[in-house]
């Protein structure tokens, strides 16, 4: 969060230059351009990270048309995506990211609706093989971690509504086998809730040489630590084989094969959800390909596609042209907004889950945010071989 309070003076400029921009039609706006430029300059360079740029642009980025945003964005194609919606308690997710509602969620439809065409994986694979994408504005949805919530909720309204969507599969967590290390985490910061279970966690963490809140400690444990999760969890009584068998949060093969003759694709999104960056290539390789073929072979899906966990950072071109160059993926995803990539059949997706902001306001401030990158010239990214 660092620079934020610095650029937040800056923020009020800012602001009457874009209600001039609303006011006004485009030969005025030609007319603030260079002051507009001067003053993003400042504001992007200040503000160290994506989420608080869009948190301070929120405010006015909502009052802005989402069409005049996407035309000086340039962006006529967007890749929005969730993990999951719901209306009960997720003990394994609402500790960790925020998880819309089914009202929040159907919102976010009827606006995605009004702005944008829905279009199916096919026709944006056959188009981008072609070279020649509609001149229709178009969102192409998707959903990550192949989660029940996709099965019981998710897919009955988008199946309503008429939206094809893409589910991304850990194909160790299919049929509800293993447990995403991050839901181990969501589970035990559930778990402290509960009478005793804190001082417990606190001397176990201890013991381990970890000093301080034990919530805080277990948000920054990494996927090689996840022995340290299951340790922790036998001390607390706390089973997540259980957790797996009576809650079952993953779709089963059943359930996926269901909606594949429904519409819906599959693709697969690593074998158990590691940060790529704290992998080696040879284990970034592993994880992206095996999964891949475990999807394929299960599900024997239209298209070939990957989305690559939390993250594709520290992801390097070689991997990109490897997985092209052998046949391993036709399309790969990843979640970095609005941004253009230096691998060519790489695309970037828009995370439509923020605490508390709706599907519009996130559009705007990812389409704002694109706007000021590209006239800064930082909105393409450039991986290292």
């Amino acid at each position: 969060m660092e620079g934020v309070g610095k650029s937040a003076n800056l923020v009020p400029s800012y602001l009457e230059m874009t209600k001039s921009i609303l006011k006004s039609n485009l030969p005025t706006f030609r007319t603030l351009y260079p002051i507009i430029i001067a003053d993003l300059r400042h504001v992007l360079a200040m503000v160290s990270f994506k989420n608080s740029f869009i948190g301070l642009t929120r405010p006015f980025a909502r009052m802005l048309s989402p069409s005049f945003l996407r035309n000086i964005a340039g962006q006529r194609f967007i890749l929005p995506f969730y993990h999951a919606v719901s209306d009960a308690h997720l003990p394994h997710i609402d500790q960790l990211y925020p998880v819309k509602s089914v009202k929040e969620f159907t919102r976010d439809l009827d606006f995605l609706f009004t702005y944008y065409e829905p279009i199916d994986l096919a026709t944006f694979v056959e188009s981008k093989r072609a070279g020649r994408l509609s001149q229709k504005p178009q969102f192409l949805l998707s959903f990550d971690d192949g989660l029940r919530s996709f099965y019981d909720t998710v897919a009955p309204i988008l199946t309503e509504k008429g939206v094809p969507a893409i589910c991304f599969l850990n194909s160790s967590f299919v049929d509800n086998k293993d447990l995403f290390f991050r839901y181990k985490t969501g589970l035990l910061i559930d778990s402290l809730l509960r009478d005793n279970q804190r001082k417990l966690a606190t001397e176990f963490l201890s013991s381990l040489g970890f000093h301080g809140e034990p919530e805080t400690i277990l948000r920054k444990l990494k996927y090689h630590e996840t022995p340290l999760l299951d340790g922790l969890a036998t001390e607390l009584e706390l089973d997540f084989a259980a957790f797996l068998r009576t809650e079952k949060p993953y779709m089963t093969s059943e359930q996926i094969r269901s909606l594949q003759n429904k519409g819906f694709d599959f693709g697969a999104h690593s074998i158990d959800h590691p940060l790529y960056s704290d992998l080696s290539a040879e284990a970034q390789w592993h994880q992206t390909t095996a999964s891949m073929d475990a999807v394929t072979e299960a599900f024997h899906p239209r298209y070939k596609t990957f989305s690559f966990p939390f993250t594709d950072f520290g992801v390097s071109q070689t991997l990109f042209e490897r997985l092209q160059r052998e046949k391993k993926v036709d399309l790969t995803f990843g979640c970095a907004g609005l941004k253009s990539d230096s691998a060519p059949r790489h695309h970037q997706r828009i995370a439509f889950e923020r605490a508390r902001i709706s599907g519009r306001e996130i559009h705007n401030a990812e389409m704002l945010y694109c706007f000021g990158q590209r006239l800064i010239g930082k909105n393409t990214i450039k991986r290292s071989l």
